[in-house]
């Protein structure tokens, strides 16, 4: 029993990780310039997790970052695996409450994949994410206009291990 109590909050440790790797701190800025619409990926593996982030821009403004995930369950038992879907289970139901968030996971005979929307193309919804604390967001906040696309690539590559694959 003691394993099991042990493996579980190994887990639920894992899964912040792997929920959360989402939380990276974006960067904010107060102008946005140009308005025409790129998308940027980035993808990399780390903790047995591996990542893909599609940023969607409009010149340096962040308007919707998804992030797909996976997680390999050849070392999981049957015990932990629902302990994982448990987890993600309340993660679904923390970000799936806001409008401007969408949540969903897969489990497969083999992996998790986490798929992860969050739309910024809003003052009111940068500032309603940073008070929910779905992302991490570096500086104010309350009082911006955007998050800055240049500045979340070089903080994801930095922080995260994740590398641009396509612009």
């Amino acid at each position: 029993m003691f394993l099991l109590k042990e493996r579980e909050i190994n887990m639920k440790n894992i899964i912040k990780v792997f929920a959360l790797v989402l939380s990276l701190c974006l960067c904010v800025g107060c102008s946005s310039g140009n308005d025409e619409l790129k998308t940027v990926k980035l993808a990399g593996e780390g903790n047995g997790v591996k990542t893909e982030m599609i940023l969607e821009a409009k010149g340096d403004k962040v308007m919707t970052q998804t992030q797909i995930s996976k997680m390999s369950l050849k070392d999981f038992d049957a015990d932990t695996i629902k302990v994982v879907k448990d987890s993600l289970l309340e993660v679904e139901k923390m970000y799936n409450e806001y409008d401007f968030a969408t949540y969903s996971y897969e489990i497969t005979d083999t992996d998790i994949i986490e798929n992860i929307t969050i739309d910024f193309s809003t003052k009111e919804n940068i500032k309603a994410i940073g008070e929910a604390g779905l992302v991490q967001i570096e500086g104010d906040s309350e009082n911006t206009d955007f998050i800055s696309l240049d500045q979340t690539v070089e903080l994801s590559e930095k922080n995260l291990g994740l590398k641009v694959v396509s612009e």
